[in-house]
């Protein structure tokens, strides 16, 4: 993905999902390119062994959210249950509990 640009959003789901993220996480970028949108995560599992994922952008292909800026916010203001369902970015069974809590309307899977 040499060239493009690249937005990481590590940080910021750092702030909001403390330790709720998978632990070998090293990045999860949105990767722009003219054609289309990439959202990459790269981590590394209990041996040390790098694994990157890319999935096509679900964010950009909604109608409103166009511009670079524009879907970097929406990325930002994504809730758990929306991370759970876009990105692969909790332990599968975190990621599993966050969307039958939710989608059950049973209140935080986190509490």
């Amino acid at each position: 993905m040499n060239n493009q640009p690249v937005f990481d959003l590590l940080p910021f789901l750092r702030l909001q999902f403390g330790g709720i993220l998978k632990p070998g996480l090293e990045s999860v970028n949105l990767v722009f390119t003219e054609d289309y949108l990439l959202l990459e995560t790269t981590e590394r599992d209990a041996y040390g062994i790098r694994k990157v994922s890319s999935e096509p952008g679900a964010l950009a292909l909604k109608e409103g959210v166009g511009a670079p800026h524009e879907i970097v916010l929406a990325y930002l203001h994504l809730d758990e249950l929306g991370w759970a369902h876009v990105g692969d970015i909790f332990p599968v069974g975190m990621a599993q509990a966050i969307v039958e809590a939710l989608e059950a309307d049973e209140g935080d899977p986190l509490a």
